[in-house]
């Protein structure tokens, strides 16, 4: 019995990490789409080593091999080449060898080659919602439902108007649906 429940308990560990990696790609987009608009190189580069960790490591959660999170930038991306070594030292090569090529001068340099980050990411390390921020959106807020639907079932969860004041319009949409709304409008 006690190895199920803490089967069930890695598991969540596992979903919530994955769910703040999630989160985590969306913040890089703001960040990357940011910079490039205000022709920041540095700062889009930085976003571009931010996505390539951050698909790393939910790589690495989908197969539960990622250890737990580092407070040393450095020391976590290390970490995270020698984990993905393990499980393919192509992969790990590769990676390797996207995190450590220097930053291109240019913006539309820096443009194509967080393109081909992002296509690494996701077709060879098998992360979906890296596409575009919208993606990250949506992928972070199926994560959260999915975890808000196990906690209910557990007896943990709220109910899904938490954030809304009590006093709402009838027929208000789920915290869910405005963040589907939102996605939308991003891509009208």
């Amino acid at each position: 019995m006690w190895s199920d429940i803490d089967d069930l308990m890695e598991r969540l560990r596992t979903l919530r990490r994955t769910n703040t990696l999630q989160l985590e790609v969306m913040a890089q987009y703001f960040d990357f789409e940011g910079a490039m608009a205000a022709e920041q190189p540095e700062l889009a580069w930085r976003a571009r080593e931010g996505l390539l960790a951050t698909g790393i490591e939910l790589n690495l959660c989908a197969v539960r091999l990622a250890g737990p999170p580092l407070d040393d930038r450095a020391e976590q991306i290390c970490a995270l080449l020698q984990s993905l070594s393990q499980v393919s030292p192509a992969l790990g090569a590769t990676a390797a060898d996207l995190l450590e090529r220097p930053a291109p001068g240019a913006l539309s340099a820096i443009g194509q080659d967080t393109a081909a980050v992002i296509a690494f990411v996701r077709d060879d390390l098998g992360v979906a919602g890296v596409d575009s921020r919208a993606q990250a959106m949506k992928a972070w807020a199926d994560g959260v439902r999915h975890l808000r639907d196990l906690a209910r079932v557990l007896g943990l969860a709220q109910a899904d108007g938490w954030y809304l004041p009590a006093d709402r319009p009838e027929g208000h949409l789920t915290w869910y649906d405005d963040v589907m709304n939102a996605i939308a409008q991003l891509h009208p």
